[in-house]
């Protein structure tokens, strides 16, 4: 089993070169694919601990003369990647000690992605360990928080399917990604949304690991995307649309992983509308009633009425509200 890593990175130089130096001492990748999504001065792969530690690592640099985004950026190094396994990672994040252990703990194993939980630096600044509460719940919720490697089935499928959408948090067999067709959204944010779902939509065999084994750092203010709050998020419904699509056609209109959807979708929302400027709400809330009036079609509104009557109640509220 050969394992790649590709990184997209965009005017963080810093972070880059510290995640290199962890990534050359961990010696569990074989391959390494940096893309820098048109950087204001180009990076370099010469961090000399990366050089030293691990000189059998296949080291890729790519580069846009422009920047076209994050998505865009996991999609080229896809293409370039030539080792059976693949984890995207982000270059403002670390991996912890217990990543390689659970790399090693995978040899031999049969799956389309492992998802594995993570710390949160919000959580870890409040003197706590591990995620958000939502995703910690979760977790519980799909029998997964503890117990190690386990395949998952049934309802822990649908849960962890709820999940925040991060492109960091899976170790994914290339070939799947391939053979499925599956891409991120090449948009200026929520590029991750469509990839996340769609490989709990497609995957045969998904493992779960309840090892920590990535820091997930979160900055206020910045050049984040998390910290945008433009007329970008209302790109937010063309990945949402592609998900409910793919949801329809692989599951139908009435199951289980499309009532996940739409409850991630509400919180989604929400959070969009509390992080972009006041003058965009109308629009957002426009766009909101016009995508849940397509996903709402004539016999889901009386299924998820019996399936979740709270959830119901809330699209209604979003629906009315931009319809004003």
């Amino acid at each position: 089993m050969t394992l790649a890593v590709a990184i997209p990175v965009w005017n963080d130089a810093s972070g880059l070169s510290t995640l290199l130096a962890q990534i050359g001492k961990m010696g569990c990748f074989d391959q390494l694919v940096v893309v820098d999504d048109g950087s204001d001065q180009a990076v370099a792969l010469s961090h000399p601990e990366l050089l030293s530690e691990q000189e059998d690592l296949q080291a890729i640099l790519l580069r846009n003369e422009s920047s076209k985004g994050a998505g865009q950026a996991r999609n080229r190094a896809l293409e370039v990647v030539t080792c059976e396994h693949l984890v995207f990672f982000d270059s403002d994040d670390l991996f912890t000690a217990e990543f390689p252990r659970l790399w090693r703990q995978l040899a031999g194993r049969v799956f389309d992605f492992c998802i594995y939980k993570h710390h949160d630096s919000r959580v870890l600044d409040r003197g706590d360990r591990g995620q958000m509460v939502l995703d910690a719940a979760l977790w519980r919720l799909a029998g997964c928080a503890v117990g190690e490697l386990q395949e998952l089935s049934g309802q822990a499928v649908i849960k962890l399917a709820e999940t925040a959408n991060y492109p960091w948090n899976k170790i994914y067999r290339t070939n799947f990604l391939r053979e499925q067709g599956l891409r991120f959204s090449e948009i200026p944010v929520h590029n991750d949304i469509a990839m996340h779902w769609d490989s709990f939509s497609r995957a045969s065999v998904i493992l779960a690991s309840d090892r920590v084994a990535a820091t997930h750092i979160v900055q206020s203010g910045g050049q984040r995307l998390t910290n945008r709050r433009s007329v970008d998020r209302l790109r937010v419904f063309e990945p949402l649309r592609h998900v409910a699509d793919e949801i329809r056609t692989q599951h139908g209109n009435c199951s289980d992983l499309m009532l996940a959807f739409l409850r991630f979708s509400s919180g989604l929302i929400d959070w969009v509308r509390g992080n972009i400027t006041e003058e965009l709400r109308p629009d957002l809330d426009r766009k909101t009633a016009g995508f849940l009036d397509q996903v709402l079609e004539e016999n889901v509104f009386p299924w998820l009425s019996r399936a979740d009557p709270i959830l119901a109640l809330r699209l209604t509220l979003l629906m009315v509200q931009g319809e004003k």
